[in-house]
Formats: structure tokens, sequence, C-alpha cells
């Protein structure tokens, strides 16, 4: 093949692949930035749950991310005329989405996923996360269980 033909056949799978993202995008967006928010939050914490980041942050991240993500998704003119600050309404609801997207992996998903891709102890079969200090204490057998 040419230079000129392999650059045909390069840009056309190109634009195919741009063309796939973005009717996938719109599908996405077709069901509502809620759908969205809860979606994209729950691959978030798959992500950060790969990565050697600490599993007890990673509830507040998605809290948060649902935060921010939702009030770029949301339609400007969806929040009812009566509200006095719509970004803070939808700051609010994002963050539920979060929540609700936490919920989801911790009632449903876990119970999937989880055992297939991830160590009991949390820990990924696919990247080895570094081992921290709180993992490294241990009790002793012979303390007692009380506090002192």
């Amino acid at each position: 093949m040419t230079n000129i033909a392999t650059n045909e056949v390069i840009g056309t799978e190109i634009s195919a692949a741009a063309n796939y993202v973005a009717g996938t995008a719109e599908y996405l967006m077709s069901a509502g930035p809620a759908v969205v928010t809860v979606v994209a939050c729950i691959g978030l914490g798959y992500i950060l749950k790969a990565l050697p980041f600490p599993n007890k942050y990673i509830p507040p991240v998605v809290w948060l991310t649902g935060g921010v993500l939702f009030p770029i998704l949301a339609p400007a003119g969806s929040a009812p005329s009566t509200v006095r600050n719509p970004t803070l309404l939808f700051v609010i609801v994002g963050m539920v989405m979060g929540f609700a997207a936490w919920v989801i992996h911790r009632v449903v998903l876990r119970k999937f996923l989880d055992d297939k891709w991830f160590r009991p102890d949390g820990d990924t079969t696919m990247i080895r996360k570094e081992t921290t200090v709180e993992t490294i204490k241990t009790k002793p057998k012979d303390q007692d269980e009380t506090l002192t």
C-alpha cells in the first residue's frame, strides 16, 4: 500500500472510532445526567481501587466527584425557578448521586464483580498495591480485646 492509501485507511478508522464514541456519549446522555453521573462514579471507584490508592478514601472521592460532575452535565434550565441557587442544588444532587453509586457498589456490584477481580483483603489480582503501615501492624494473639 502506498502512504496515501495507508493514511486514508487510518483516517477512515479514526473517523469510525470517533463516530462510535460520539454515538455512545449521545446514548449515555439521553439516559440523563443522573445516570451518567452514577455510572461515571462507579467506574471511577473501580479505577481507584485498581490503583495504589487507599480504599478508605474512595467513597469520599466518589461522592465529591458526583458533586462536581452532575452540575456540569445537568441542563442549565432544569432547576425549578423557585430555587435561589441552582448550582448548589446541582452539587448536592450530584453528591447524592455519588453516594448512590457507592451504595450500588456496596450492596449489589461487590457481590458479582469484586470476587472476580479483587482479593478479599481489597487488593487487586491485576495490580499489586503497596503494603501500608496499617496492614503491617498486627495484634499479638495473646493481647486482650479490650481497649486501653
